[in-house]
């Protein structure tokens, strides 16, 4: 059973009843689904919150000035879209990076760095070192990262459906 910090209503710890964190130790949020749906409805209301700036903007580009001046400058913005992405191509790319490990895994560049030189550069469970990038290996129940796999290693913990009983009976088969 689970407390919500905002309504001290008791519910049982599920996903049914609270919205899932990785970062919490139970990997549940700290507020029951009601109210954390009333708590980001009245975030999201907010003057200035990005999300209701972004909907003036999508209004505004909807607008018949905005489609006129598109039209207009089409091929300059094309242009300068082009170059930027040329210019900032490696810097865009880290970006890219940095963002999903965050969102994704709740880690940073450096996290991922500091685990692989724990693993001496190489596969968690072979203890390879592949020429590519390690693959973030993570429990997809409760989002726990567990360590840093090669492709060909975490590709064989998704066919046996991460279980370790069809791995065991896999290493058996082999063996026979």
């Amino acid at each position: 059973m689970k407390t919500c910090l905002l309504c001290k209503a008791v519910h049982p710890a599920t996903a049914e009843f609270f919205y899932r964190n990785r970062k919490k130790r139970d990997g549940l949020t700290q507020y029951c689904k009601s109210c954390s749906d009333k708590k980001t409805a009245r975030w999201r209301s907010a003057p200035g919150h990005p999300e209701s700036r972004a909907e003036e903007m999508r209004k505004y580009r909807e607008s018949e000035n905005y489609q006129n001046w598109y039209k207009r400058n089409k091929e300059l913005i094309v242009q300068r879209s082009r170059e930027w992405r040329a210019n900032h191509a490696v810097h865009s790319r880290e970006l890219e990076r940095e963002a999903r490990l965050r969102r994704k895994y709740g880690m940073t560049v450096e996290n991922y760095n500091r685990m692989l030189l724990l693993q001496n550069f190489g596969c968690a469970a072979c203890r390879r070192r592949p020429d590519e990038e390690l693959v973030i290996d993570h429990d997809h129940r409760s989002g726990r990262v567990r360590g840093l796999l090669c492709r060909h290693c975490n590709t064989v913990l998704g066919l046996v459906f991460e279980d370790p009983e069809n791995l065991s009976r896999l290493a058996n088969y082999i063996q026979t």
